[in-house]
């Protein structure tokens, strides 16, 4: 394919140059210079020689990026052409598969299957509400840590392959992996306690997206004291507790979300007081 065509107003020649080409212009990366095949042909169609008609020089020709090519005319001939080409991003295999999980109530833990050809692996992530990926976080390993992310938030994560240049340059392969959503626990709003028969309140709490159940804490002090008292599975958000009558208490509600054999528990909610009277 042509490349770039010559100046011609430069020539003051016994014969003009019609044209200055190279036959391809992106290669991938190998690690090794690029020396494209320049060629030269004149107006009468001939072709002209390296070495006799014109010189050639190559610049930036081993690292991804653009390269380029410098040919100056010799002997009867009067030119100079830069020439540009590409190197391109090896294909490296991204994971084959990718796992996340949560490892506290808004932390994520991203793991994914080795790949053989990967000098790593570039980590991003975004909330389904955003349009745009946060990072790139950069290990050798094959999972990643996502701390202090927001609470009750959907998240996505990318898992990139990555190699070394000559210059030990981190690059990113053009193949990825994204996982499915996961949520982070979120601070419950404040629950509700109202009466609910003679010795019961009913306690009540907005349902999260991602738990597992809740936990309900009780104390007789404000700021201290607190024990669970119960825990419900994700179908509920609300519950009733047996009560002594005229005794004021302190209620706080919390998510929690099992992970294998783990539960992660997510903050507190506010307290609440009541007395059944």
């Amino acid at each position: 394919m042509f490349s770039l065509w010559s100046n011609n107003k430069k020539q003051r020649t016994i014969s003009r140059i019609n044209f200055v080409y190279i036959e391809d212009d992106s290669y991938t990366y190998t690690g090794k210079p690029f020396e494209p095949n320049v060629i030269v042909v004149d107006v009468e169609g001939n072709r002209r020689f390296e070495g006799k008609d014109f010189n050639v020089e190559y610049k930036n020709n081993v690292n991804i990026g653009s390269g380029k090519i410098i040919v100056r005319a010799t002997g009867n001939y009067s030119f100079y052409e830069e020439l540009t080409f590409s190197i391109i991003t090896p294909y490296v295999p991204a994971p084959s598969k990718i796992s996340t999980s949560l490892y506290g109530y808004d932390d994520i833990k991203v793991s994914w299957s080795k790949v053989a050809d990967a000098d790593g692996y570039y980590v991003y992530y975004k909330k389904s509400s955003s349009s745009k990926w946060s990072g790139p976080k950069y290990t050798t390993s094959t999972s990643y840590k996502l701390s202090g992310l927001s609470d009750g938030a959907k998240y996505y994560v990318q898992v990139y392959s990555c190699f070394k240049d000559n210059l030990g340059k981190i690059n990113r392969a053009r193949s990825y992996r994204t996982s499915s959503g996961i949520y982070t626990l979120k601070k419950l709003n404040n629950p509700s306690v109202r009466k609910y028969s003679k010795n019961y309140i009913k306690i009540s709490w907005n349902n999260i997206s991602g738990e597992s159940g809740y936990q309900i804490a009780r104390s007789t002090k404000k700021s201290s004291g607190f024990k669970v008292i119960k825990s419900t599975n994700y179908k509920y958000k609300s519950t009733k507790i047996k009560t002594t009558r005229n005794r004021t208490y302190y209620y706080k509600v919390r998510a929690y979300k099992v992970v294998g054999k783990t539960k992660i528990y997510g903050p507190w909610s506010n307290v609440k007081s009541y007395k059944l009277k």
